[in-house]
């Protein structure tokens, strides 16, 4: 006969099994260490958007023969979404950065200089090009692209000839494709937003993180096609 379980243990069966949840969270005794941040300078620390296809221990052997600095730069996988690469030399890192943007598996990957951050959303920026389609061309001014700059993300730089800003995007939150837009007479004009060599993502909600078949709002519209009667 299979033994009944009182109901104290099965409170310990649920308390062991969920104690994440409610546990307080370790004190730390230390803050950020001056020498530890000295020694991380001359790092970049980056962000798997994919996890499900892109590996950090497979990217990390993978790219630095794609930047021919296999034997000046060490990598590091850091768990299921990142990673880090130690360079020898402040120019090498500067030259990885100019190749922006960054992919791997046909997906994106965040690649930043690293920082004394505790965040779990570090890193998440991504520098895209963004090309303007809708404002008339003789409202194509640089205080009305910085406008439009600010708010697909943190503003950089622009380009009037070819209707463009260079933003750095939160690649942790799905791209804005298009938005109304109104100048000082009140006159509203729809801008569509072209991100410059972005690869795969998600074309129903524009994120960077899955295809259209895995998006929530996809299986969330099945789901209540499901629930009709």
């Amino acid at each position: 006969m299979d033994r009944r379980y009182s109901r104290e243990e099965k409170d310990k069966g649920v308390s062991g099994s969920h104690r994440w949840m409610r546990d307080p969270p370790i004190r730390l005794p230390d803050e950020a260490n001056p020498d530890l941040i000295e020694a991380n300078k001359l790092t970049l620390i980056g962000r798997m958007l994919n996890p499900t296809i892109q590996k950090p221990k497979n990217l990390v052997g993978f790219m630095p023969q794609v930047w021919r600095l296999e034997d000046r730069i060490t990598g590091k996988d850091l768990g299921p979404e990142k990673f880090q690469f130690k360079f020898k030399s402040e120019t090498d890192l500067q030259a990885v950065l100019n190749e922006a943007l960054f992919h791997f598996k046909r997906w994106m990957f965040v690649l930043q200089r690293w920082e004394p951050v505790i965040s779990d959303a570090f890193p998440s920026r991504i520098p895209f090009w963004v090309r303007i389609h809708g404002i008339p061309s003789q409202c194509c001014t640089e205080n009305n692209l910085k406008a439009i700059g600010n708010v697909l993300g943190i503003y950089d730089a622009y380009d009037i000839d070819d209707a463009a800003v260079r933003v750095y995007v939160d690649a942790l939150k799905p791209l804005i494709q298009k938005q109304s837009s109104q100048f000082p007479s009140g006159v509203e004009v729809s801008v569509v937003f072209e991100y410059l060599r972005l690869e795969k993502h998600c074309f129903l909600c524009m994120s960077l993180s899955h295809e259209k078949e895995n998006c929530p709002q996809a299986l969330n519209t099945r789901d209540l096609k499901l629930q009709d009667p």
